[in-house]
Parts: structure tokens; C-alpha cells; sequence
């Protein structure tokens, strides 16, 4: 048998019905079968389908629905003949079609499979004559004659032809694999005529073969359906896709620039032109370029269409180990301001934009206005625009017409992994620039006739191009410059935030149980509460606190994501950073150091630890104000944020503590230097205050202290200045933060009778928990306890007499006057209404000081200001 007829149906019997009876008229003088598989259709075009199964038509029925592949695969296993023809049901076979494409079995031995030129029944137009695949990676239908005269030229060769109507030897269908079942009614006749491309065999369309095809009348459109199958095509074929695409490249090209001859370009023109003449042979390298960024950019649709990401998780997948260069974000050059700022900019010639990698842009649009000429005759004529991104796709606008205008590139071809380039070109005043140009440099020779030189001068000012006015670009319909808003910083943060992955890892100890460890767990809660991105990277220096599992580790990462550090580190382990942690950590980032140091002058010898970063954050304007003298960086102030669930109820009983007195309480930690942390000045003030007197039964004092096993000495130091004590409490051991704070809740006043502080992080916690603090009135925490919020302790600056740690001989810290702090310890356990009051007082400032919500805040402006600078 020569041929066998495969006809898939699913319903519609008339149409099916119709294909039939044309096909019987219009076969002749060959041995043939029809096969009809029915794909599972109702019973009702079952029962009809059934009395077509005569002679040389048989009905094969699918149990279920199973689409248009593995119909035709069903019927060519069933099929006896040499040649399958797959047809649609919805077609209708005109005389004369069937033998052209018979004959080219006959004609070329490598021919892999036969389409024909398909017209629209209802309009009577070509639908399909070939596909091909366009130069922006489109699948296309070619849909006018292939050629003029079909018998001259009665064979096209295409990059693939549809399955609605086609041939192809039986043994070659079944050696190539048959019909692709991945694909649901799409795409797998495109795929399998790539299959055979790539073997080496023909696909062609036979130009003398006309059938009339009602379109998509059998299974509809399904646009969701028909991009999943395309996404299978692309990723399977995106090799030859591309290559296909090249070669399309060079057409388009030319045909756009007859239209728009100034979008011209040499580089552009080289590479189109002699392909474009069959001089040259090789894809275009230009045309690639593009194919490979559309198919990209439709990869990047996909992931949002069919498998739903969200814009976040879009952009984590697109611009994985992607860093954006804060500094360089959004740069422009060639952009003027005018007399009139809030007109926005105006170009002399050409301005560019950079869209730096990790920046996301599908589409890109600028817009602004043109303003009427005046009577002037340099300011006379047409302007326009000429846009051109990555110089890969131009744009001309010309001319435009007087006032706004809006120019946008809907598809533009981004390269997500690099920085991307915007340029535009002012048309229309290439003759008045070289009018301005001569008049510079002719000003003042003389040799120029002064009338001449005088007409000139009437040029200079280039009031012809300030006639256009940018007034911003939008990303994604987005904007992301304005130029009338703010003309000279015009970013619009809020874009580059959502857009260009802004945030900030924190590299620190957030297991550690010291100050600076606790210091980096704040930066993550004050990130918490803002805008921004954040990553908490576990710091690998070496650290001597001991290390306990909290809230934070879960969210611990090595990742770093972000174009910002904030590295909580002591100065003085700075440049261990990339011994720890590798170069890469700190490599085109922007790096700040988070830093507390309790002394009025900032070490010479630490000047070399600025070399790692960018910037300085600190605690309080003490620690800046001594820093900033030293540093040739700049130096923020970015205070701690102290806000937490306050604990609710008595937890004495926890920490062994008494119910019945009045407890004064003080924290520290003996790696963080006993003589500057001073418990004895505390342990004297309670001596002056209580004892040998009546109340002394009536209160008491909590000493809480750990890394005693590292301090012996100090330790040591500690409990024999206890040992007269009547009451003393002393805690030596971890606590978490938590207890922590339930210890603090538990004492009536809070002491803290300190030579120096960076911050004063318990000091803030106690008044935060509305305790009335005692506390030397000097270093940081005077800038937030004063006389109105509690206690401040006179103090004599007295200078270091022997170096302890980093805190050398001969600099100054303070000595607290005892007596005046045992004065208040007798006051507030006295008064209590005047200690409650203070309490009160003190919740209030650093509630207001020092929320989450307020640091945030001052989180998010200064990295607005990071991002902004040019």
C-alpha cells in the first residue's frame, strides 16, 4: 500500500465529515487507507464515526483523551502504508493537491517531511505557506506564496511546517521517534521537524499543493497551553533556534533602517549587509546576540506566567550571585539642567544611561516634552530622538511634535548578567551645534569677521535642544528617574530597593555571648522592621565569648546577596576579614563597619583598620565624635534599637533572689574589662549607702557577671569586694537574652557607675524596662539619661594610669563620685514615687529614642544616600 491518510478527531463530526468526502474526490490512482482515531470523542460522534468504518476507512477509538501526538502515533503504528499523511479534520482537500506532494518522494532522497500551502476557508487567504523562526526567536507562519510562479519553483525548503497538513515516510517516522507526546496539541510537529533537520533531511512545502483549512476550528486556542509547549521547544531546540533566528537577523535589520535610515550604524551595517547578500555565509554574531536575549527574556516570562514566581523569587532565580554596584546605580551622562529646573534636562547631543546588572528591565520607556520656538531663528525647526539599548535595537522618533511625548521600548534585548547601556541621540540639531561650536572657539579670533562672529554667538546657549526636556525613564512601566522631581538626584530609591536587590548582609557573632555579638542581633532586628533585604552572615573571625544557639540561628546564611556589609567587628580584627572570610565576601560591595569604642580618642595606631571599608556606623555621636577626627571615611551615628517583650511577672525565685527587699542591680561582662566597666565603684556606692545603717536588712545588690573562667584574676578581684557586703547576690553565669531581661525586670533600681561607655546597651535595656538607672554622667549614655529620666552620677575625667586592653596609658576616662551615687541609692529606696517617676520617664525617651520602627528608619536613609551617590 502507498499511502495511509491519519485523521485525529475529537467531536465535531460535520467538519470531520466534510475533510472526508473531499478527501475520497481528490485521491486517485494510488492504493490508500484512512485512518480515523477517535480521541475519545462523546458518544454521539463516536456512534457517527462508526458508520464511516467501510472499505478503506478504519476508526480507531482512544480510551481516553489523549491529544493530537498520540493520535497520529496510534494511527501510524496502525498504518500499512509507505507514506503517512497527516492531516487535520478540519481541512478540506482541494483537487490537485495530493500528487506535488507525492512527487517530491519521488524527487529528493534526503526529504524528511512535505507540507503544503494551506488557505484560510473563510477569508480565503494563505495561513500557511512554512514556519519559521523570526529574529527575535518567534515562531512564525510564512503567509504569502512562496513564489510567484509554483511549476518554476514548485518546492520551498522552511524551517519546519505544520502537522495540519503534511507527509512522511512511514520507516522515517518510526527511525526519528515519531510524534513528541511531551507536547500537548502544539509545537510537535515544529519538534519533529527539527529532529529531522538536524539528521541531515529536507522539509519542505510544496507550493502546487492548495487545501483549504478552517483554523483551529477542532481544538480552539489555548494561549497558556500553547507557551508551555513553546517553553518545551525553546529548551529543547534553543541551539538551533538561535542559529535560525541569526539568520533571520540581517532582513529585519536592513528593512527597519530603509524606514529609519538615521538609525544607521556601521558596526550594524557590516554585519547585516553581506549576509544579508549571501556574501557570508556564518550567522550573524549581532543577530545571536539578540536571539539569545529574547529567548532569555521569554524564559524569564515563562517563570512568571507558568510556573507563577512571584517578582521576588523572579529575581532571586535571575541574579543569583549577582551584586549590583551601589555606587554605580542608574549613571547618566550628557543631561543638562536648564534656568528652569523643574523642566527637567536637556541633551547637546547624546546622554547614556547604565542599568546596572541585578537590576531587571523587560521594557524601558523615556518621556518629557518639546516646547514651541520662538520667533529666534536658532531655535527654529524639527527634533527628535533616536534611542538605542545596548546598541542592539534602535529607535528613531523623528520628528516628534511639540509638547509631551512618550517613547517606549516594549521588549528591549537585556542582558541580565551585565550592565546594560541606554544611549539617545538628539536629532534635528546637528547643523546649530556646529553653529555653537564654532562660536566657542571663534569668540575672541580675530580673524573672523565680527559679524560673522557676532551671528554665531546667538548659537551658544543651544536654546534649539532646550526645547527638548527629558523628564524621567521608567523600568517595567516603572519610573525609575525623575528629572523634574529632584533634577539632580533623580533616583527613585523606592525602584532601585524593590528592583536591584538593596539590602544589607550583617556579618557578625550571633551566637556570641558578648556586647558586640549582641550588637549585630540588633542590626538583624532593626532590619527587620524596615524596607530592606537583609542576610545574617555568621562572622568566622575567632571569638573568646562562649556561643549559644538563639532566635537568629535558624536564619543564619553564607550567601551575603547583598551589595552591602555591615560588618559588627572590633577594629583591631578588620583586617582579618578576608583571611577569614575570602576576598569575595567584601569584593564589589560597599562595606561598612559597625564600630564602639569608649574613649574620647580614637587610637593612631588603629587608623590602618579603616583600609577594609567604605564607611563607619556607631552607636552614639561620643563614639563618632571620637572616631571621626581619625577617619578618612564618613561616620554615622546609628544608635542600638532597644525594644523587646517586656518580661511579665516575678522572676526572683528564678535567680534565688529575695522578695522583700529592694534590690540594686548591675551587669557586665569581665571580657569586656573590669576596670572600665567599674563594679567597684558600685559595690562602694551601696557600702557609703547602706551599711552599718538601720534599712541595710531592707535591700540589696545584684552583681551579674560571666567569663569568669577566662578572668580569674578580676573575678577574684570581684568577690573580695563583695565579701563585706551584707546582701550581695552574685550571678557568674550565661544567661540568655531573654533571662537577661526577666533579671532585669526583677530589680528596683538599675547602677551602672561606668569610666566610659560606647552605648550603655543595659544601661538603655533597664530604662527601657522602667527602672530608675544610677549612672556616671559621662560617655554615651549621657546622650539619653538625664537628670529628667534618672540619675547621673558626678565624675572626675582622671587619665589612664596603667594600660588595660586597648585602653592605653595616659588616655582619659571617669572616675564616678561614689558618694553622689550612694546619695541616690538612699533617695530612690526612700521615694518611691520619685524612683517609679523616673522609671516612667525612662521608658519614654528610649521608646522614643531608639524603637525598632525610628532605627530602621535611619537604616533605610542612609542606604538611600549609599545608593544615590554618583
Amino acid at each position: 500500500m502507498r499511502v495511509s491518510f491519519i485523521i485525529p478527531v475529537y467531536g465535531n463530526f460535520p467538519i470531520t465529515k466534510v475533510c472526508i468526502e473531499s478527501l475520497e474526490k481528490t485521491v486517485s490512482g494510488i492504493e490508500y487507507e484512512i485512518i480515523i482515531v477517535d480521541d475519545a470523542s462523546d458518544e454521539e460522534t463516536r456512534s457517527k464515526l462508526l458508520t464511516l468504518n467501510r472499505g478503506n476507512i478504519r476508526v480507531i477509538r482512544n480510551d481516553t483523551n489523549s491529544g493530537y501526538s498520540h493520535s497520529n502515533n496510534v494511527g501510524a503504528r496502525a498504518a500499512q502504508g509507505e507514506i503517512l499523511f497527516l492531516l487535520n479534520n478540519d481541512l478540506e482537500l482541494l483537487s490537485g493537491w495530493l500528487e506535488p506532494m507525492l512527487r517530491a518522494f519521488d524527487k529528493f532522497e534526503d526529504l524528511g517531511i512535505i507540507g503544503n500551502i494551506q488557505h484560510n476557508a473563510e477569508t480565503s487567504e494563505i495561513d500557511h505557506a512554512g514556519q519559521y523562526i523570526d529574529w527575535d526567536t518567534e515562531l512564525k507562519h510564512h503567509r504569502r506564496a512562496n513564489t510567484q510562479n509554483p511549476k518554476r519553483n514548485p518546492y520551498t525548503k522552511v524551517h519546519a511546517i505544520t502537522g495540519a497538513c503534511c507527509a512522511i515516510r512511514k520507516d522515517l517516522y518510526q527511525e526519528i521517534g515519531e510524534l513528541d507526546e511531551a507536547y500537548v496539541n502544539g509545537c510537535e510537529d515544529i519538534d519533529l521537524c527539527f529532529r529531522l533537520l538536524r539528521r541531515g533531511f529536507k522539509v519542505l512545502v510544496s507550493n502546487e499543493s492548495i487545501v483549504k483549512h478552517w483554523v483551529s476550528s477542532t481544538r480552539g486556542k489555548t494561549s497558556i497551553n500553547n507557551e508551555r509547549n513553546f517553553r518545551l521547544l525553546q529548551r529543547k531546540w534553543k541551539s538551533e533556534i538561535l542559529q535560525f533566528a541569526s539568520y533571520k537577523w540581517p532582513e529585519f535589520y536592513l528593512s527597519h533602517l530603509r524606514s529609519n535610515y538615521k538609525a544607521f550604524d556601521l558596526k550594524l551595517f557590516k554585519d547585516a549587509f553581506p549576509r544579508w547578500l549571501t556574501l557570508t555565509k556564518s550567522p550573524s554574531p549581532t543577530g545571536l546576540e539578540v536571539a539569545s536575549l529574547r529567548s532569555d527574556n521569554r524564559e524569564r516570562h515563562w517563570y512568571s506566567t507558568l510556573d507563577e514566581l512571584s517578582d521576588e523569587d523572579l529575581k532571586k532565580k535571575e541574579y543569583e550571585g549577582i551584586i549590583p554596584n551601589i555606587k554605580k546605580l542608574f549613571d547618566y551622562h550628557g543631561l543638562f539642567l536648564g534656568k528652569d529646573e523643574s523642566k527637567g534636562l536637556w541633551i547637546r547631543e547624546k546622554a547614556s544611561f547604565t542599568i546596572p546588572k541585578g537590576v531587571l528591565a523587560t521594557s524601558v520607556t523615556l518621556f518629557g516634552d518639546i516646547a514651541p520656538a520662538d520667533e529666534k531663528e536658532e531655535e527654529q525647526g524639527k527634533l527628535g530622538l533616536l534611542v538605542s539599548f545596548n546598541n542592539l535595537e534602535k529607535r528613531v522618533c523623528y520628528p516628534l511634535k511639540d509638547g509631551k511625548f512618550e517613547i517606549k521600548l516594549d521588549t528591549v534585548p537585556y542582558k541580565s548578567r551585565e550592565d546594560n547601556y541606554l544611549e539617545i541621540t538628539l536629532l534635528g540639531v546637528s547643523k546649530t551645534n556646529a553653529y555653537a561650536y564654532l562660536g566657542r572657539i571663534f569668540k575672541n579670533t580675530t580673524i573672523v569677521p565680527q559679524k560673522i562672529r557676532n551671528s554665531l554667538q546667538k548659537y551658544r546657549e543651544q536654546s534649539k535642544n532646550q526645547r527638548l526636556r527629558l523628564h524621567g525613564l521608567k523600568l517595567n512601566d516603572e519610573l525609575a528617574l525623575d528629572f523634574t522631581l529632584n533634577p539632580t538626584s533623580p533616583t527613585i530609591f523606592e525602584f532601585i530597593k524593590r528592583y536591584g536587590n538593596i539590602g544589607i548582609n550583617v556579618v557578625g557573632w550571633f551566637e556570641g555571648n558578648l556586647g558586640i555579638g549582641e550588637s549585630a542581633r540588633l542590626s538583624a532586628k532593626t532590619l527587620k522592621e524596615s524596607s530592606l533585604g537583609y542576610n545574617l552572615t555568621p562572622c568566622k573571625l575567632n571569638c573568646l565569648a562562649s556561643q549559644s544557639k538563639n532566635k537568629y540561628s535558624e536564619e543564619l546564611s553564607s550567601e551575603n546577596p547583598y551589595p552591602i556589609n555591615l560588618f559588627h567587628v572590633d577594629p583591631a580584627q578588620s583586617l582579618d576579614i578576608d583571611h577569614h572570610h575570602g576576598e569575595d565576601l567584601r569584593k564589589l560591595r560597599y562595606n561598612i563597619a559597625y564600630w564602639a569604642w569608649e574613649l574620647p580618642e580614637f587610637p593612631d595606631s588603629w587608623i590602618k583598620y579603616f583600609k577594609p571599608f567604605d564607611e563607619i556606623w556607631v552607636p552614639s555621636n561620643f563614639v563618632r565624635d571620637s572616631i571621626a577626627t581619625k577617619s578618612p571615611l564618613p561616620v554615622i551615628t546609628m544608635p542600638h534599637c532597644i525594644e523587646f517583650e517586656r518580661p511579665q511577672g516575678d522572676f526572683r525565685e528564678q535567680f534565688n533572689l529575695p522578695k522583700d527587699k529592694f534590690l540594686f542591680e548591675f551587669i557586665y561582662d569581665l571580657n569586656s574589662y573590669q576596670e572600665r566597666k567599674n563594679p567597684k565603684a558600685v559595690i562602694d556606692a551601696f557600702r557609703i549607702a547602706f551599711s552599718g545603717s538601720e534599712i541595710e536588712s531592707d535591700v540589696g545588690l545584684v552583681i551579674k557577671t560571666h567569663s569568669a573562667d577566662r578572668n580569674r584574676v578580676a573575678y577574684n578581684e570581684l568577690l573580695n569586694e563583695l565579701k563585706d557586703i551584707r546582701n550581695a547576690y552574685i550571678i557568674d553565669k550565661t544567661l540568655s537574652r531573654e533571662d537577661v531581661y526577666k533579671l532585669l525586670s526583677c530589680c528596683d533600681s538599675y547602677v551602672s557607675l561606668h569610666r566610659s561607655e560606647g552605648f550603655g546597651l543595659s544601661v538603655a535595656e533597664a530604662m527601657y524596662l522602667k527602672k530608675p538607672v544610677i549612672s556616671t554622667a559621662w560617655s554615651a549614655t549621657t546622650e539619653y539619661l538625664t537628670s529628667e529620666n534618672g540619675c547621673p552620677v558626678y565624675l572626675e575625667l582622671v587619665k589612664i594610669k596603667k594600660t588595660q586592653g586597648p585602653y592605653q596609658i595616659g588616655q582619659i576616662w571617669a572616675n564616678a563620685d561614689v558618694s553622689h551615687a550612694a546619695e541616690y541609692m538612699r533617695r530612690l529606696f526612700a521615694d518611691r514615687t520619685f524612683a517609679e517617676g523616673l522609671g516612667e520617664q525612662a521608658a519614654a525617651t528610649v521608646e522614643k529614642l531608639f524603637s525598632a520602627k525610628r532605627i530602621a528608619q535611619l537604616y533605610e536613609k542612609r542606604v538611600k544616600a549609599i545608593s544615590l551617590w554618583k
